[in-house]
């Protein structure tokens, strides 16, 4: 074990290495208009160490400085059907559960204001969002409210439920923006999601390890945070295929916080084995898109999110796949960071049909299978 600054979740100090990587791009949510801008991408160090205490990984080579947020840093997942699907019925969850019909809500990181437009349709009367990425003057739905930039606490917006949806894995001081989401409905709901990082282990995601994360949440690193903000945890869970890890939180008095028995112990006992596990499911895929090469097929990803740009950047340096493929239209004839292939979309496959198409997230594998079905593509579906 080495020593490092305290845990920023649970404050403990004794930390167990996990595994590093070198020259990943620094951000895989930014495209670019050129394949020489994006060869030219900002690159950063990654080596993750585990909090012995409550299971939190952290980037001890984070450096805030490389991840400035502003317009460009595109990552919605509205456009997928199966993702729309499952944040529908959260949102829908969210209003039933706490009474929300006509109630303000208030979203910091909140995209163009897709799940702050579903939160509309299940019921609530007004919803806010902010985010330092939204280009000024983005539409965004009827009856939803986004402002581009950082929330500003001293706004004294009042919500009876505050929303951070896959932003406290990005910022090195999760407490402050608990406890600035818990000031702006100090008699309401926190409604805080993550990416699951015992999913992540157990599953051996490596694609899931990206430079803007700086901590990887599982449900004790999510406990004790909540419980640092002086917050008891009103409900745990996973969701979408499990990948995602969500926890509502309240203040005043009840039941001290319970996370699922044996939960630390699964962390811990997976995050000894990523590395090696990692290892062997890049192996295997350099050795799979090698085959597909010397067979001289044409293999494309599904996926020009996190988990897409990893996969190209970590696997033999892009080299085996030819172009990336998204759903949303923005990232359209962009270039993704490091490896430099462009994104095109699923229409754009007729053009030059691939033999393969490997899907970077198995929960839209027949999401995929489907839409190149339609299109009379008759391609191999692979899921890394």
């Amino acid at each position: 074990m080495s020593q490092r600054p305290r845990c920023v979740a649970c404050g403990g100090s004794d930390f167990i290495e996990v595994l590093g990587f070198d020259d990943l791009p620094v951000f895989c949510n930014v495209l670019h208009d050129s394949a020489a801008e994006a060869t030219a991408a900002a690159t950063g160090t990654i080596r993750l160490e585990q909090c012995s205490a409550c299971g939190l990984l952290v980037n001890t080579r984070f450096d805030p400085g490389l991840t400035e947020y502003q317009p460009g840093y595109e990552n919605s997942l509205h456009h997928s059907a199966v993702f729309q699907e499952w944040a529908t019925s959260c949102a829908r969850r969210l209003v039933d559960t706490y009474g929300l019909a006509g109630a303000t809500v208030l979203e910091i990181g909140c995209g163009r204001g897709g799940f702050l437009s579903l939160m509309r349709e299940a019921g609530v009367g007004r919803a806010i969002g902010y985010d330092p990425s939204l280009p000024p003057g983005t539409e965004v739905s009827e009856g939803v409210e986004v402002h581009p930039g950082y929330y500003d606490p001293s706004l004294s917006v009042r919500a009876e439920l505050a929303i951070s949806r896959h932003v406290l894995e990005h910022v090195t001081d999760p407490r402050s923006l608990v406890e600035v989401l818990a000031t702006a409905a100090p008699d309401g709901v926190l409604y805080l999601e993550v990416p699951d990082a015992t999913s992540m282990l157990e599953n051996s995601a490596i694609y899931d390890v990206i430079y803007e994360h700086c901590n990887y949440f599982g449900a004790p690193a999510m406990a004790a945070l909540v419980e640092s903000a002086d917050l008891r945890m009103v409900d745990c869970r996973t969701g979408f295929g499990g990948q995602y890890l969500s926890v509502e939180a309240a203040g005043g008095p009840g039941e001290a916080s319970v996370v699922p028995e044996g939960a630390i112990d699964r962390l811990l006992e997976a995050g000894t084995t990523f590395s090696a596990a990692a290892a062997s499911e890049m192996g295997l895929w350099k050795q799979r898109l090698a085959e597909h090469a010397a067979a001289g097929r044409d293999v494309v990803a599904w996926g020009a999110g996190s988990k897409g740009v990893s996969f190209v950047n970590l696997v033999e340096g892009g080299a085996g796949i030819s172009r990336l493929v998204d759903l949303n239209p923005l990232k359209r004839g962009r270039f993704v960071p490091g490896t430099a292939q462009m994104v095109v979309s699923p229409e754009d496959l007729l053009e030059e049909p691939p033999q393969v198409v490997v899907v970077m997230n198995p929960i839209y594998r027949d999401e995929v299978a489907a839409m190149l079905s339609e299109l009379g593509i008759g391609a191999e579906v692979l899921v890394a």
